[in-house]
């Protein structure tokens, strides 16, 4: 006789099988092991299913009695025997096969009348019969001797762990053993939970700043009336004395020179970017790990509200005022040859002389505004871009990559400028993290720009 005894789970459908459950029982009670099954329990109850599972776990072999019923339905459309049955195999327990032929006469209980169960039954029987462990009965009557010569060769070909009786000495040093091992399961947790909070302690901590956190305050600039569109130039608009100084060719020809009404809105619209380029401030963005390991691959995010807008320094600096489409005018040209050949002096200030505007009173060097310091502030200009890091930008966010980030060190990207597009007050939404991080940070740093 075996000396070591095993738990042998019995699953089936309930009602139906009562017969060939009871004879395997007796099956196995005669073999002197542990038969054990779980129709006590009932179907829909989810707390149950894990006692059933433990016992799985628990269990050296799995006998499985399948007759003409498929069984009630779990949650996910399939029954409680299909269930275990699904368990047991994932759980690699040795599983034994046992179902009635599909020809013995049954009665109305013993037979499904949903033609939909009967589907998911024949599919149920396919999958089992697939095991090499697999055996066919008719009558309840023959289950032990089939039951009895499977568990003997499984019990052979397929040992398991089952159950020793230990006693005297051995007994105690397998207590003592046990205890021992418990002991030093308790020391390793132990172990692992501060090695667990060191390696939480030990994390990067990365924070970002703007502009070293200092307020950032844009003022909207006074801008420019847009120019209007110049009329097409006609003889009865030019003065009479300024008449032989301009030809019909020379009306023609400027009328055509015009610019389009589309180029001319172009044109105030980059007259207008321009003065708010004048208006930008620095936008210095920071990086930095306080922490007490290296930070890998960090990605920060930065969306900046609607009423500014971020540029590259560099592209900044490039700032210069758009050139006016619209011709000079034939009749400031006709005034000037008219001036000319009359000998007439005009005024040092705004005034009138001869009913003519004195012209040196209103040019204004626009064009050289910037032209003495561009080429002095180009090859001063640092790009924080890397091998280590780098930036872009796309609409109203900038994302930034480090690669790596030891720990007291900061990082700085000092290439862009913000504009004031107009008045507003809002918030700069930030978000960082890591490799090291579960999870993004995210915060907020304020802006506000005033008119």
């Amino acid at each position: 006789m075996n000396k070591k005894k095993y738990q042998i789970f019995i699953s089936s459908t309930y009602k139906d099988l009562i017969t060939a459950r009871n004879k395997a029982m007796e099956t196995i009670l005669g073999l002197y092991q542990f038969p054990i099954g779980m129709e006590m329990f009932s179907a829909d109850d989810s707390e149950q299913w894990e006692v059933i599972k433990q016992t799985i776990n628990l269990s050296d072999y799995y006998i499985i009695l399948i007759g003409h019923r498929y069984g009630s339905l779990t949650q996910e459309g399939i029954s409680y025997t299909e269930k275990e049955y699904d368990y047991a195999k994932e759980c690699k327990i040795p599983i034994l096969t046992f179902i009635q032929d599909r020809n013995v006469p049954t009665t109305t209980d013993e037979r499904e009348q949903d033609p939909s169960m009967s589907i998911k039954l024949n599919n149920f029987i396919d999958k089992v019969s697939a095991t090499k462990m697999c055996d066919f009965w008719k009558k309840p009557e023959e289950l032990p001797g089939k039951i009895a010569i499977a568990l003997v060769k499984a019990f052979t070909a397929n040992p398991q762990i089952g159950w020793t009786r230990v006693k005297g000495e051995k007994l105690q040093a397998v207590s003592s053993e046990l205890a021992e091992t418990i002991s030093e399961n308790r020391k390793l947790r132990e172990k692992i939970e501060e090695l667990e909070k060191l390696l939480v302690t030990q994390k990067p901590v990365l924070s970002v700043s703007l502009n070293s956190n200092d307020p950032i305050e844009l003022t909207v600039p006074t801008l420019p009336s847009p120019s209007k569109y110049p009329q097409l130039l006609r003889r009865d608009h030019i003065p009479a004395h300024l008449t032989p100084y301009i030809t019909d060719y020379d009306i023609t020809s400027y009328n055509n020179s015009l610019p389009s009404k589309e180029e001319f809105e172009e044109y105030n619209k980059n007259t207008r970017y321009y003065h708010l380029k004048k208006a930008s401030i620095d936008f210095d963005i920071s990086i930095k790990n306080d922490g007490k390991l290296k930070a890998k691959d960090i990605f920060v995010t930065i969306e900046l509200p609607d009423f500014v807008e971020v540029q590259d320094k560099f592209d900044s600096y490039k700032n210069v005022l758009p050139k006016n489409p619209i011709p000079k005018s034939l009749l400031e040209k006709a005034k000037e040859k008219y001036i000319k050949d009359n000998n007439i002096k005009p005024k040092t200030s705004f005034g009138v002389t001869g009913g003519l505007v004195a012209l040196g009173s209103i040019i204004k060097p626009y064009s050289l505004e910037f032209s003495s310091t561009y080429d002095d502030i180009i090859p001063h200009l640092t790009k924080s871009q890397s091998i280590n890091s780098w930036s872009s930008v796309k609409d109203k966010t900038i994302t930034i990559n480090v690669k790596n980030l030891i720990h007291t060190r900061q990082k700085t990207f000092d290439d862009f400028v913000l504009l004031p597009l107009k008045a507003g007050s809002g918030f700069i939404n930030i978000s960082i993290i890591c490799e090291e991080y579960d999870e993004a940070e995210n915060y907020t740093f304020p802006i506000n720009v005033s008119k």
